[in-house]
């Protein structure tokens, strides 16, 4: 130590401290304190040039921090490279403020650089980073599955309407089609229509279309319904067992009755006109 700074600290009644090295617990895995002394400024006084450090203590596992502590502000007459330095006592912070040796603009309470935040709690944006990643991969999986999974229950919903009057029209497989290219982008087979209306279920009863609603959310529904609709007007009528089934199908996939009728004035261009007397 530099005998004028030997003065100081006599003069100002600092205490030399010699910081604890990094410590490491043994064991398989790395992990313990690393204390570390950060320069904030350069000051001067009687001809001695000493440097304020921010004193911190990271706790850490394989030497990525997990948390980071603030020891506070401590002298250094070596450029805070060394793992020596001076603890301030009660009142020589003001003391140097009111002395102009220590810059009055500087906070008497140090705080986190950015760096400090990123080393210091290393495993926190880590796992923040894992988190987020986990996150975006099953959102996207989530966007790519949910169109399979609506192009598929609008697919068989349509098949229900389409067979529930006991016979499928030319008019009405050209509606499931054209809704499921509009959906997926892709064109059904003869085929897959056929299997599908062939997979198709007999319904009686709003249970028989219990799974129908499952893994859709209000407008996945009702884009079903939609469908479903569809077919029941392609054909100019809306038969009695289209209507059962229709009535059915608004009971499992929670569409009220107003959005129905909504639905129907859509397509009430392909409904024959009722007859008059």
């Amino acid at each position: 130590m530099r005998p004028m700074f030997k003065t100081l600290a006599v003069a100002f009644g600092l205490s030399l401290i010699v910081a604890n090295p990094a410590h490491a617990a043994r064991g398989a895995v790395p992990r313990g304190t690393i204390y570390t002394l950060t320069p904030v400024a350069d000051i001067s006084a009687g001809g001695a040039s000493i440097t304020i450090c921010h004193h911190t203590q990271k706790e850490h596992v394989l030497w990525i921090g997990y948390w980071l502590t603030s020891n506070g502000y401590v002298l250094s007459d070596n450029g805070c490279t060394d793992s020596s330095y001076y603890e301030m006592r009660d009142g020589f912070w003001q003391a140097g403020v009111a002395a102009g040796v220590i810059p009055a603009d500087l906070p008497e309470t140090p705080a986190f650089s950015a760096k400090q935040w990123l080393v210091g709690f290393g495993w926190f944006w880590i796992f923040g980073l894992v988190a987020a990643f986990k996150g975006l991969t099953m959102l996207r999986g989530s966007r790519r599955r949910t169109p399979a999974v609506l192009a598929d229950k609008m697919l068989t919903a349509m098949c229900i309407v389409a067979r529930a009057d006991g016979y499928v029209e030319g008019e009405e497989t050209k509606a499931i089609r054209y809704a499921y290219a509009k959906l997926t982008g892709q064109t059904l087979s003869d085929q897959k229509i056929q299997a599908a209306l062939h997979g198709a279920p007999a319904v009686t009863s709003a249970a028989d279309l219990g799974t129908l609603a499952g893994g859709l959310n209000e407008a996945g529904r009702q884009n079903v319904m939609r469908a479903a609709l569809l077919v029941a007007c392609v054909d100019g009528n809306i038969q009695e067992a289209e209507h059962r089934v229709i009535s059915l199908m608004s009971q499992a996939l929670v569409v009220p009755a107003p959005q129905i009728r909504s639905m129907l004035q859509d397509f009430a261009g392909l409904l024959n006109p009722p007859a008059t007397a």
